[in-house]
């Protein structure tokens, strides 16, 4: 049984190491980013600190809010949980190696979803905690090649 497998083995790594379409989860990415690693972790780990922040100061004001309560506000938290988790799992996948355009662009899509909602609601802190996350993500889409934010 085990001289039939080995071979199937070898050639399934062989073939996904040769392909780097298939390789690419599998390799890490460094120069997806401009600049040294040292600079991406501090930008990332200020993103997830600043987007913690913002969370709960929206949660706050969607409290004091006439939201309070409702459908509304229970989706628009759940949407800004998503947003922080895909912030999280950038900084978890970029420390771990595994960092990939389409992580940096997740972040990207969902923080425009976002800037939607802040652009025609008033939350007070929220509003001056969401500008710090937004010149984050400027900096991350400055530093990153081929990743759009706005």
């Amino acid at each position: 049984m085990m001289n039939r497998i080995a071979p199937i083995v070898g050639i399934v790594m062989v073939t996904t190491v040769a392909n780097p379409v298939m390789a690419q989860p599998l390799f890490a990415i460094r120069n997806l980013f401009r600049v040294g690693d040292n600079q991406v972790y501090r930008l990332l780990d200020s993103l997830e600190y600043r987007t913690n922040i913002f969370q709960k100061s929206l949660d706050t004001e969607l409290d004091h809010s006439r939201l309070n309560g409702s459908n509304r506000e229970d989706n628009i938290n759940a949407f800004v949980k998503d947003f922080e988790r895909s912030t999280d799992r950038l900084a978890r996948r970029f420390r771990n190696g595994q960092a990939i355009a389409t992580d940096v662009q997740e972040v990207f899509d969902q923080a425009v979803k976002i800037d939607r909602l802040m652009d025609r609601g008033r939350f007070g802190r929220a509003e001056r905690d969401w500008n710090n996350v937004r010149n984050d993500l400027r900096e991350l889409a400055r530093i990153t090649y081929g990743a759009r934010y706005y």
